[in-house]
């Protein structure tokens, strides 16, 4: 399970409660996002920066045809479940947890990922120099958030983030149910070193693979190399023991905590998850 539940973080934005309003508003930044972010690599001129506004405009569209339709699916399965079987079939909750590990799936975005390719092959030497240079403090700045942090802390983390979810959608969770929570997150396999480790080894082959970026192939090897740009991804190909071993383990709490839930709180939780997918349908955009 990843270290950050970026489902849950966006889920949670800015609010003590859920409201459609609150998912609507987060979600229609990730473009936006996405294309800040880009433009922070380098000193982009005015076109420049205008073609990455237009790729976050594209992922944003992406997002809503190609990967909307399956949040609201699964959300919609965990509602319905919850509703009329009183708990979650082990495969649906299995859809939940890869939806979490590989938010927000940028990475299989390839159409973008080819246009992307068409700017970065035309990049100056500076500004070559300055991405790799933010790339490698990227790297530098998760290996140093995470080595920070105590086992004890990471667990804290973890737990922290699964009450902050359940507390969003209106569950307000037992001492003994925060209990058995803890419990588990202290059984998961610490794979701190092999996200830093693949981490590090996919930003060096983007580095190497952008200082070729006249030849013919870059842009079919770019949008390789992006489809790799996912810590579950990468931690699956490095180490899929142990990712494994975490996701059957993260499986498992999943249905106990479930399990643990009263009447009220499984009512409640299942009210909130069918809104959730209410507003993902709703913010789809069908294909064209």
């Amino acid at each position: 399970m990843r270290y950050v539940f970026l489902l849950f973080t966006l889920l949670t934005l800015n609010a003590c409660s859920y409201t459609p309003e609150t998912l609507q508003n987060a979600y229609h930044n990730l473009g936006k996002d996405y294309a800040r972010e880009l433009k922070q690599m380098a000193s982009f001129n005015a076109d420049e920066q205008a073609r990455i506004d237009g790729f976050g405009v594209q992922i944003q569209q992406w997002h809503q045809q190609q990967q909307l339709p399956k949040y609201t699916q699964v959300f919609q399965a965990l509602a319905t479940s919850l509703k009329t079987q009183d708990a979650v079939p082990r495969d649906k909750l299995a859809d939940f947890v890869d939806l979490l590990d590989g938010y927000p799936h940028f990475n299989e975005a390839r159409e973008v990922n080819l246009h992307l390719a068409t700017l970065a092959e035309k990049l100056k030497e500076e500004q070559y120099a300055q991405i790799a240079t933010r790339l490698r403090e990227g790297v530098a700045d998760q290996e140093e958030y995470l080595l920070a942090m105590s086992p004890q802390k990471l667990q804290r983390q973890q737990v922290k983030s699964m009450n902050n979810f359940a507390a969003f959608v209106g569950v307000e969770l037992s001492q003994e149910q925060l209990a058995l929570v803890e419990r588990h997150v202290a059984g998961l396999p610490d794979q701190r070193n092999d996200m830093i480790t693949t981490h590090r080894q996919w930003t060096e082959g983007l580095i190497a693979l952008l200082a070729k970026r006249g030849q013919a192939d870059f842009p079919a090897q770019f949008a390789r190399h992006m489809l790799d740009d996912s810590d579950a991804r990468r931690l699956q190909q490095y180490a899929p023991a142990a990712a494994q071993e975490n996701r059957q383990r993260v499986l498992v709490m999943l249905e106990e905590l479930l399990a643990s839930l009263s009447a009220q709180q499984k009512a409640t939780l299942a009210g909130k998850l069918q809104s959730i997918a209410d507003t993902f349908a709703g913010m789809v955009k069908p294909a064209q």
